[in-house]
Order: structure tokens, then sequence, then C-alpha cells
């Protein structure tokens, strides 16, 4: 009896010490659970979007890595993480304009090695902006932004390039300050061997007719912008049914706001016209190796250097951008190929597309232009045939016609 009580005793003993461990491995279990619970971010919403980027904001709860954001495919129904944030928001760009686009986000906590998520916030939706189709800018508009970086901002080799269309600072409303602080710490002996590839320092041809372009078509920042090939820049703008691209070999004026893009390998340039000139030369806007942004003249439709537009354009530099002038005196003059390598996109102003003319600038001359464009009108001997003029050093222009966008 008494053998019989000891193992009833004994297991009893053992049953306890079973559900002791038991119970306490649900406490363990209880307490890991309490431990790793993470709450998703509060007030999840879309704070801002334009045609090519969104903004999100939230608040992020205090036990939290970070937090991952989401595009919700509603067909797949399933989630593709695009981003992942330490902060409250997040912008996401080169996005599609005009699409349709449902975000969510979930909060992420480490500890101990392992991650651990969230719950998926409520979806957002939002369909973003569309360039219109139709009178985006004027011709005074692209034109009156154009001559803002002007005498401030040198050439870099790569300047404005950047995966969406171009650099931040080509996507963005405004002159850059960072233009303006390299032309401050440079002097005369500035190389663009010295900042090669530096995109946010300057602007290169190219990335200054983008950037051009970006400020005339938008009025917010950060959207894709429009730099491309310097070869390709004309008829690629054609293609998006913004003017006529008239090849090389067909070119017979040149109209303000006209942008000139050479498909020649030896020239690898693009710059905008400021209108002709009596003698028929044509007044360039654009950035080049000599100096950056500027303007500069073609040759007469005698072939003559020293033209009224290279002598309205130094007039202009020298008066209104005198540290600029007083560090580049000469290059005023620009190669005769300016006027036979390059393909032209002449924008359409009816009304159909994105630039209209309500101000008549596309039929003004080059000088009516630039009295325009600065309130003054240029104090300057016009251009005689008859007048011995000489043409730049070679090497001078073989620097010209090297220096790519």
């Amino acid at each position: 009896m008494k053998k019989k009580i000891w193992k009833l005793g004994l297991l009893a003993l053992f049953c306890l010490c079973l559900l002791g461990i038991v119970q306490g491995n649900r406490a363990e279990a209880a307490r890991r659970v309490r431990k790793v619970t993470v709450k998703a971010p509060f007030g999840f919403k879309v704070k801002d979007y334009d045609r090519n980027y969104v903004r999100l904001t939230w608040k992020r709860p205090a036990k939290s890595t970070g937090v991952f954001v989401y595009i919700y495919d509603t067909k797949t129904r399933r989630y593709k993480r695009v981003a992942r944030s330490r902060g409250n928001s997040v912008t996401l760009q080169g996005l599609e304009e005009g699409k349709r686009y449902v975000f969510a986000a979930r909060t992420y906590y480490k500890k101990g090695g392992k991650t651990y998520y969230s719950k998926y916030t409520k979806k957002v939706a939002v369909r973003l902006k569309k360039i219109p189709t139709k009178r985006a800018t004027t011709l005074k508009k692209f034109l009156t932004n154009a001559i803002k970086p002007l005498g401030k901002t040198l050439y870099v080799w790569g300047g404005g390039w950047g995966d969406l269309g171009g650099s931040k600072e080509a996507r963005t409303i405004g002159v850059s300050s960072s233009w303006a602080r390299l032309f401050k710490q440079s002097d005369a002996s500035y190389s663009y061997q010295s900042t090669l590839y530096q995109s946010g320092k300057g602007l290169d041809c190219s990335g200054y007719v983008g950037w051009c372009l970006y400020n005339a078509l938008y009025t917010k920042s950060g959207n894709n912008g429009f730099v491309r090939k310097a070869e390709t820049m004309a008829k690629y703008y054609a293609g998006l049914g913004w003017g006529d691209y008239i090849p090389k070999r067909s070119v017979k004026d040149y109209k303000p706001g006209d942008i000139l893009s050479s498909n020649c390998s030896d020239c690898g340039h693009v710059w905008i016209s400021l209108g002709t000139c009596e003698d028929g030369s044509v007044v360039v806007l654009h950035s080049t190796s000599n100096g950056g942004v500027q303007l500069s003249g073609t040759v007469s439709d005698e072939g003559e250097y020293d033209s009224y537009a290279s002598r309205m354009a130094k007039f202009y530099m020298e008066r209104f951008y005198p540290e600029w002038a007083k560090r580049y005196p000469d290059g005023y003059d620009r190669p005769a190929n300016y006027r036979s390598h390059y393909c032209q996109l002449r924008w359409d102003v009816s009304g159909s597309s994105v630039m209209t003319d309500p101000d008549g600038w596309q039929d003004l001359s080059a000088e009516e232009v630039l009295t325009r464009l600065f309130g003054v009108k240029p104090e300057i001997e016009k251009y005689n045939a008859e007048e011995e003029s000489e043409a730049p050093e070679t090497e001078e222009e073989t620097e010209w016609n090297i220096v790519v966008g």
C-alpha cells in the first residue's frame, strides 16, 4: 500500500513539474510576443505629388527601426517594396505621369539579429498629373528663364546629368546655389577637367538646355527632366510633338527659341537661338568650356567673324556680367560650323502643343529679343561687311568643336 502511494506521489510530482515547464514556456513565449509586437506607421498619407513624383508622410512608432514603403498592385494583389526610410517621409521619383498608384507602408524592427514587421497601413491612392499637351508655357517664359544662369554657371562635363532625365539641380525650379558657388570659388584658370562628372556643380551644353526646358514647362521641382545627349535633343523634342524637326541640310533661318543640336561626331553640341541679326549672324545662348553659360555669336552670311551677333553678345556680357567678362574677354565668335552642322527644332506655337507665343517673340530680331530680355538696347557699331575681321586662332576654334554636351 505504501509503495503504491509512493508511486502516485512521484507521478503527481512529475505532472506538477511538467505543468510548471509548460506554463513557464507559455509565459516566456508570451513575454517574447509582447517584446516583438510592432505597430504600423500612424497617419500614412500622400503629402504632395506632381507629374513624376509622390511625397508620402507618416509618424513612426517609438519601437521601430524604420519604415518600408510599398506599391500595391491591384491586379495581382501583391505589395512591391520601393523605398525604406528611417524618418517620417519619403519622396518617390521617376514615376509615370498620369498613372494611378496605390501605396502602403509597414514598420520594421530589428532586435537580436531578427527583423519583425507590423501590419500594413491602410492603402492610399493618387493619380499623378500629366504635362499639359497644349499651352504649357510661352516662348517669352522659356527665354526669360534661359538667361538666369548667365555669367555665373561654369561648364562642368556631365553637369546636369542624372538617371531621371537630369540631376537634382537640372530638375529644380530656379538657379542652383552650387553653380554660383563654384563660379565664386574659381578664377580664369578654371578647367572643366577638374570637375569631370560632378553633375551638381555646373552645366554642360545639354544639361543647360534641359534645365531651361524644365523651368519653362514645370512649376515644381523633382519631376523627370529633359536632359538628353546633345546630338539627339532637337529630334527627341520634336518626337514629343513640340515642333518640327529640321535636318541640318534643310535649315534656312534661325528664330528666337529654336534649339540647334549637332548630330556630327566632331561637334556634339546643343544651343538655343536668340534670333538673327541684319548681317545674318545668329545670337547663341549655350554652355561651353570657354566660360560656361554665355551669349555668343555666329559668323555672318558672308562667313565673317566679329559679326553683329558676337558684338551684341560681348556688349551684354560685359554690361551685366562684368566679373565673368573680365575672366573670359575672348571667345564671343563661334565657328562657321554653328551654321552648317546643326539640326533644328522649330517650336509649334500654334496652341496645339506645349509652347505658345502670345507676345510674338518668334518673329523678333535678335536685337529686339535682347532688348526685351535685358531692358537695354545694344550700344555697339553695327556690322560693316567691308570691315576687315580676323578668324579666331585655330587652337581655340578646335577646342570649341571638340567639347561635347
